[in-house]
């Protein structure tokens, strides 16, 4: 399957999962009133709303544990076929049915998502390696050039990105992006998560190799607000560093 084509078949199954899934359990459960205590049902349509979370899908996940809930408020707990309940033990019950199920979904997606961020931000690394172990010492350095700029495009999600040499402009003034992935402008960090790229200035990114400062990676986003995490952007600053070894190794610079 294309991995790509994996989030929409996801999206496909969570929520006919989610809505049909404890329903359809609790139901099959039925004959076995009397002989199965109704408390043990709850924690299999537990089991259930964990099957749902596990395909990371965050509001499929809750509403499974919603209908868990109600499923068994309606088909296993007395009067039964309503929505009520007289026995005040299966109200706790249900009650926490819903919250446990809500709270596994949570996690889940919580954990889903950091694995999906671990993966992103490896991937990230991997290009910016990638870049220098191919690296061809015969080759035009400018197409190695032209590499790093597309890709800290697609890594940072802005418009442009340009190889210049000289001092970086604007001086003291001006919008760096620091070793350790921080927006340092006009001398004092930014909050990049909150406020995001700055669209009214260039972005600079030193490039330097070999103890000799090349130039810098002019990077703007000006049509577009870009929020990229510090994985990205530490992945675009060692992006810059392997530009520096790639400009030392063809031992000079390009202009």
């Amino acid at each position: 399957m294309d991995t790509e084509d994996r989030p929409v078949l996801l999206d496909r199954i969570a929520w006919p999962a989610a809505i049909l899934g404890p329903s359809l359990v609790a139901l099959a459960l039925v004959p076995l009133r009397g002989r199965v205590d109704a408390t043990n049902v709850a924690l299999i349509l537990v089991v259930v709303v964990v099957a749902v979370a596990a395909l990371g899908r965050r509001l499929p996940g809750l509403a499974a544990a919603v209908m868990a809930g109600l499923a068994f408020d309606y088909l296993w707990t007395s009067p039964y076929y309503t929505f009520s309940i007289d026995n005040p033990d299966l109200i706790q019950t249900a009650v926490l049915l819903v919250i446990v199920g809500a709270a596994v979904s949570e996690l889940a997606w919580l954990g889903q998502h950091a694995r999906q961020q671990f993966v992103r931000s490896r991937s990230y690394v991997a290009g910016a390696v990638d870049v220098v172990a191919t690296f061809d010492p015969g080759a035009d350095p400018l197409a190695q050039v032209r590499l790093v700029e597309q890709r800290i495009v697609d890594i940072l999600g802005v418009d442009g990105c340009r190889y210049r040499t000289g001092p970086i402009p604007g001086g003291q003034t001006g919008a760096v992006l620091a070793a350790d992935g921080s927006l340092q402008v006009a001398g004092h960090r930014t909050d990049i998560g909150r406020s995001g790229l700055p669209t009214d200035r260039i972005i600079a990114i030193p490039v330097a190799g070999g103890g000799h400062a090349y130039g810098y990676l002019a990077v703007t986003a000006a049509s577009r607000w870009s929020r990229p995490t510090r994985e990205q952007r530490q992945a675009a600053v060692l992006m810059a560093t392997q530009l520096g070894e790639i400009l030392t190794r063809a031992e000079q610079p390009t202009r």
